[in-house]
């Protein structure tokens, strides 16, 4: 995200080099537009505010979105790779607790017979 900004910034600049200034409403428009869809309930909420934003409050707030983006990933990567681990846990113990029985059947089986 952040080499995004400074790739908008820099255009910013040239711009504003060659006398060609534009509105932080433009700016901001054409920042959002440009964003990953990861950000779009985001970009939704800036959307639908009452007051304009600046481009640096937008850069701000982008960079610490990335960041809340970034943790809810890690939380589910994780949350998926417990979920697997003990899926697999528990597939296993099936497995063995499937054939328990029947290999202790067997045994009691294979007793009970001898004795007569």
């Amino acid at each position: 995200m952040k080499s995004y900004l400074d790739e908008i910034k820099q255009i910013i600049d040239k711009l504003a080099a060659t006398a060609n200034l534009i509105s932080d409403e433009e700016i901001v428009f054409v920042t959002l537009k440009g964003i990953p869809k990861e950000y779009v309930s985001f970009k939704t909420a800036i959307q639908a505010r009452d007051t304009l934003i600046t481009f640096e409050e937008l850069s701000n707030l982008l960079l610490s979105e990335e960041i809340n983006i970034s943790m809810d990933e890690l939380e589910l990567n994780s949350q998926i790779g417990v979920s697997t681990a003990l899926t697999a846990q528990k597939g296993s113990n099936q497995n063995y607790q499937g054939n328990y029985p029947t290999n202790r059947g067997r045994q009691l089986e294979a007793s009970y017979s001898s004795r007569e």
